[in-house]
């Protein structure tokens, strides 16, 4: 089998790409990040690999990495959600995996926390059991004086 020579490699042969994709998350609410594992290939020489991150066919991110000669790389991209939607989750058109991005409820978030309720009369039984310890410790101090 001959030898391919480099006027005989095409170029898509020696471009870096990406093998595989995984999501490690099904939803994630807007305004939060998650991770995008990726394994990406370089046959050909050093170069700057531009991935893109879409979701539900919409640009999302763009990341650039450095993939030495001959080098396969196993990678962690951290991506936000602006948007709600539901759709696949793509690197350079290799899938990743469904992933929904919720809106959340905006009636949760601008809900003020409830305070804790106040126990009348808390306060006057400490007071009562401090006063009748420090009697109970003046009186046995001074019977132990005498």
């Amino acid at each position: 089998m001959p030898t391919p020579t480099p006027s005989s490699v095409s170029s898509a042969e020696t471009e870096p790409k990406v093998l595989d994709a995984s999501l490690p998350a099904d939803w994630v609410r807007v305004g939060y990040s998650t991770t995008v594992r990726v394994r990406v290939t370089n046959p050909g020489a050093q170069s700057t690999v531009t991935l893109r991150v879409t979701h539900a066919s919409n640009s999302v991110s763009t990341h650039f990495v450095r993939v030495g000669a001959e080098e396969t790389v196993n990678l962690k991209l951290d991506v936000s959600f602006e948007e709600p939607n539901d759709g696949v989750v793509a690197v350079n058109g290799v899938p990743a995996g469904e992933l929904t991005v919720d809106g959340g409820d905006d009636e949760a978030e601008t809900a003020t926390p409830t305070e804790p309720v106040d126990q009348p009369g808390f306060g006057a039984l400490v007071t009562l059991l401090a006063l009748i310890a420090g009697t109970l410790w003046v009186w046995r101090v001074r019977d132990g004086a005498k």
